[in-house]
């Protein structure tokens, strides 16, 4: 899979970037088209607790199909519940069990 530069990253997200294992990757800011084509592309739309500042991000993620974990954060606002439209994850452990549902 290809890796796709994003900008506005935190620096806590870089590092995580540096030490993804192959397949995953992280994004910054894109425009709206640009966005509809990552989330067309991807296996999983991941949003942790620094995408607040994303807004409605998880309900385009799943409006191109695609299966979303997102910690409580983003998901203020958004009427979409978890276990059913998306999967909430906010410890270690959840996101582990969240991704592993969906990652082979």
């Amino acid at each position: 899979m290809a890796r796709f530069p994003g900008g506005g990253t935190p620096d806590a997200m870089r590092e995580l970037r540096a030490q993804a294992p192959a397949g995953v990757v992280f994004r910054g800011a894109l425009d709206g088209t640009a966005l509809r084509r990552v989330y067309q592309q991807a296996t999983l739309a991941v949003f942790t607790p620094h995408a607040e500042e994303f807004g409605l991000a998880p309900l385009e993620a799943m409006a191109c199909g695609r299966p979303v974990i997102c910690s409580s954060s983003p998901l203020k606002g958004i009427a979409a519940e978890p276990g059913l439209h998306l999967l909430r994850a906010d410890s270690a452990e959840e996101w582990a069990a969240a991704v592993g549902r969906y990652w082979d």
